[in-house]
């Protein structure tokens, strides 16, 4: 699978030192239900995490907050038929996960690519309508999440020049709320294929299913691979 920091891409690149984050290209547009706008409703937000690889393929969305059901089922169906520009690190395309902030109105829709932080402050501010959060922090879970299946990531070292016989992985990732792993990216690492092999491991392992007060959420976790 390889989620993590691939450097072939088909984009060109004309500045070998560019810096950019991931672009977005709305080819479809997301529209406001007609059932929520029956039912009086004209406006409100849904947060999602994006990953897109550096060829600029959509590899999973996961919405992480919404103020209505309705409009992250939307965002969903839109964010999948878009196109996406890969990120840019020293004029090398990689693969980025971001978070990303959907405002819809009755009149449009507006994207915004914002930090974390950022989306809780505006949250906190600007809200006319709770959100629902599918994500909690570790210390709000009922419990921490068992690991149930998992599977020995590869051993890369061979593969390497020179092979190396010992490497370690660290990666960050998301538990959602029926217990997949999802969204996995290399904090730090040996080499970056220890990191590669770690996160196509984790990605088939299964948790016990996360919960918080009694109720499914998602959260987000470090694990360490030692090879």
């Amino acid at each position: 699978m390889g989620l993590l920091l691939s450097a072939t891409s088909v984009w060109g690149v004309s500045d070998p030192w560019e810096e950019r984050p991931l672009r977005i290209i709305q080819t479809v547009e997301a529209h406001f239900p007609q059932d929520l706008l029956a039912s009086g409703v004209s406006d409100g937000e849904v947060h999602a995490l994006l990953m897109v690889d550096a060829n600029g393929k959509l590899l999973d969305c996961m919405i992480t907050a919404y103020t209505h059901p309705e409009l992250a089922r939307e965002l969903l169906g839109a964010a999948r038929t878009w196109e996406y520009e890969p990120a840019l690190e020293r004029g090398q395309p990689v693969g980025q996960r971001l978070q990303i902030m959907f405002t819809f109105h009755s009149t449009g829709a507006i994207l915004s690519m914002t930090p974390a932080a950022m989306v809780a402050a505006s949250v906190n501010r600007f809200a006319k309508v709770s959100l629902t959060q599918l994500v909690c922090k570790s210390s709000e879970l009922d419990r921490k999440p068992a690991l149930l299946e998992s599977v020995s990531p590869r051993h890369p070292g061979k593969s390497l020049t020179p092979p190396e016989a010992k490497g370690s992985a660290l990666i960050d990732f998301y538990i959602d709320a029926e217990g997949r792993p999802r969204m996995p990216v290399m904090m730090r690492a040996t080499h970056e294929a220890f990191a590669i092999a770690a996160a196509d491991a984790l990605v088939l392992w299964r948790f016990e299913p996360p919960t918080s007060n009694g109720k499914p959420v998602a959260v987000r976790m470090v694990q360490e691979f030692i090879f």
